[in-house]
């Protein structure tokens, strides 16, 4: 688990070291200092950040990735889970199917 913590507070500094510095320089100067890249740039990597934690947890936690892997597989919960009533619901009425309320749907084999 230390591995993993380095690796998060890693991707952590690489990914908002450059947008802290940006915007600590702008303040200084009261302005835009830099292009507007540079700040399209600072955007992409706060986001990015959020986006590569949850695929680093997953590639170095054994438990993480083997939830991930059934939530993906769509097997969370029981041997297979549930979806959403409503996608069923919106699939009926196109195909002016009967809806049955209440009951849970099993995930449709694609």
């Amino acid at each position: 688990m230390t591995y993993a913590l380095l690796v998060i507070l890693v991707l952590v500094g690489l990914c908002w070291t450059p947008v802290v510095l940006i915007n600590i320089v702008d303040i200084v100067h009261g302005s835009w200092t830099f292009a507007r890249g540079a700040h399209l740039a600072n955007s992409f990597l706060a986001t990015i950040n959020s986006a590569l934690n949850p695929m680093t947890y997953g590639a170095l936690n054994k438990t993480f990735r083997k939830k991930y892997l059934k939530i993906l597989r769509c097997r969370y919960g029981s041997s297979r889970s549930t979806i959403e009533p409503v996608i069923i619901e919106v699939r009926a009425r196109k195909e002016r199917l009967p809806v049955a309320e209440g009951k849970k749907f099993r995930c449709l084999r694609l």
